[in-house]
């Protein structure tokens, strides 16, 4: 893996001379030149360059930080890019419930159980843990429901599908 800088890579043109390309990272190998004195660094960087660096930087290293931690591992598989922005439903409940179902802090037995608030994770089907994915998507106690929103939802697919 090549670490990347977030400045222009410097690229030299001649015996002496050296300046910033634009389509080149900045790698290691060339600070590592820089620092041995084989190229020279710019001397002057504007101000609207040091901003664009240090937010890339930052982003760069929240990002590290994201991909590497332990935790929150859920929440990265749904959202595998820092700075994607997910929008919320305009009813504030729903929106604390997507919230509280990303962070996995329901009131289903597989997050109460790893707060303590339950006695055991399993649901009361018997088949599974009661996770979010399990409790809407496979628990034979909301099979009746799960198939009439099935049906509601293919009768609206073929209404649009005739209109067109």
């Amino acid at each position: 893996m090549v670490s990347i800088w977030p400045v222009k890579a410097v690229e030299v043109t001649g015996p002496d001379s050296v300046h910033l390309s634009p389509d080149r990272a900045f790698t290691r190998q060339t600070a590592h030149d820089i620092f041995t004195g084989i190229l020279s660094s710019p001397s002057v960087i504007t101000y609207y360059d040091a901003v664009k660096i240090t937010a890339d930087i930052a982003f760069k290293s929240w990002h590290r930080k994201w991909d590497l931690d332990v935790t929150g591992f859920y929440t990265r598989w749904l959202i595998p890019i820092v700075g994607t922005k997910v929008t919320f439903p305009e009813k504030r409940s729903i929106g604390i419930s997507y919230s509280r179902l990303l962070l996995h802090d329901t009131l289903l037995r597989k997050d109460s159980y790893r707060t303590g608030t339950a006695d055991t994770p399993f649901c009361e089907c018997g088949f599974d843990t009661e996770s979010a994915e399990h409790f809407l998507l496979h628990c034979t106690r909301f099979q009746e429901a799960r198939r009439k929103l099935q049906d509601i939802l293919d009768e609206i697919s073929d209404t649009t599908s005739r209109k067109k």
